[in-house]
């Protein structure tokens, strides 16, 4: 048995340059926006994104209710605060984390706040991504 499935989106990654696949992401709130690079990671439950881009969105980072991840190089805290996620186009509000230390230097975009609102495909061998929005 076969499957054909259709996407809207591709994209094309560079997975030993960047070290992961990395995804294209701009977040929004308060009337500002950046555009910042994050890698995909589907064992992630949330989206995790550096401080940085939180303070540059004048968000009031430590306002937002506080959770601490564990992964197997320690544990860091973080604050959820609702934004505008957009990818290839697709936009939709999400909530996501901000770490609260400056060091943690990578953002994530995991199943919750981000792949739950996407159809995906990879074919990692041809370093491909593909995506739609998911519409129940």
């Amino acid at each position: 048995m076969s499957f054909r499935l259709n996407f809207d989106h591709h994209v094309s990654y560079d997975d030993e340059r960047d070290r992961g696949i990395s995804i294209p992401v701009r977040l929004s709130a308060n009337d500002r926006s950046c555009l910042i690079t994050a890698k995909l990671d589907t064992g992630c439950d949330f989206c995790i994104f550096e401080r940085r881009w939180g303070d540059w969105l004048g968000l009031d980072i430590e306002s937002g209710s506080e959770r601490v991840f564990r992964t197997m190089a320690g544990n860091f805290v973080t604050h959820q605060h609702a934004v505008i996620v957009e990818t290839c186009g697709i936009q939709f509000e999400s909530v996501v984390y901000f770490a609260r230390d400056g060091a943690v230097s990578r953002s994530f975009v995991g199943r919750g706040g981000w792949l739950d609102h996407f159809r995906l495909a990879i074919v990692h061998y041809e370093r491909d991504l593909f995506l739609s929005l998911y519409e129940a």
